[in-house]
């Protein structure tokens, strides 16, 4: 290839997947739990490679949102997690109704293989092939559902909505999109926003609670 062909090859295209990472890493995303599965292993290599998010791998999926429903207790942040669809997905159930009713501000990403033929992928269509909204809409638990034109607005608009309620709320990136053309970018700058705080405990009711289970006869 000579110097004039290279000077006018197309520049590579940004793909959803890299745009969610880019736009998660501007919402301030520090830390990720997960149970890496086939529909969302790629958004955690972005995520770890190209903007240094720490990667926690749990062995259970309710370990994963139980995990970031501690992290934003402690911390005050918003806690990011994500799981595969199907089974990954409704693994979630117990942990992620016990944060939304904490008013614990955590954001689920997890992908939907329901809108996939059969015929061409028997598997994730049909044993995998479940859309979350079915289980969370009775639970009262939001949804934000992406689409390849707007992910990261979608995205943007489930972080805030977890800030501004105080809840969990569950973003859902069909398969298949991760991989086309990124589309509009969020009408404003990725913004971390600031969730309520964290309880600080004073240190007397920590010594307090350390001495009773030291001296408990039958600690819990």
């Amino acid at each position: 290839m000579t110097t004039t062909e290279r000077a006018s090859a197309p520049a590579p295209t940004t793909t959803v997947v890299e745009q969610l990472a880019g736009t998660m890493a501007e919402l301030g995303m520090t830390d990720l739990f997960t149970l890496m599965g086939a529909g969302n292993l790629r958004l955690i290599h972005h995520l770890s490679t190209g903007h240094g998010v720490a990667v926690h791998h749990l062995r259970h999926e309710n370990g994963a949102i139980g995990a970031a429903d501690g992290w934003t207790r402690v911390t005050g942040g918003v806690g990011w997690c994500t799981v595969t669809q199907g089974p990954g997905f409704t693994n979630t159930i117990t942990a992620l109704l016990t944060a939304d009713r904490a008013r614990s501000a955590i954001v689920l990403i997890t992908s939907d293989s329901s809108t996939l033929s059969a015929r061409q992928a028997p598997f994730a269509a049909g044993v995998q092939g479940l859309d979350p909204a079915l289980l969370l809409d009775p639970l009262g638990i939001p949804v934000v559902r992406a689409t390849a034109g707007t992910a990261a607005v979608d995205l943007v608009r489930a972080h805030d909505l977890a800030v501004a309620e105080s809840r969990a709320v569950v973003f859902v990136v069909p398969v298949g999109i991760d991989l086309l053309p990124a589309g509009e970018e969020p009408a404003r700058p990725a913004s971390a926003g600031v969730p309520r705080r964290a309880t600080e405990t004073a240190p007397a009711d920590l010594t307090a609670a350390a001495e009773a289970l030291a001296t408990a006869r039958r600690p819990v």
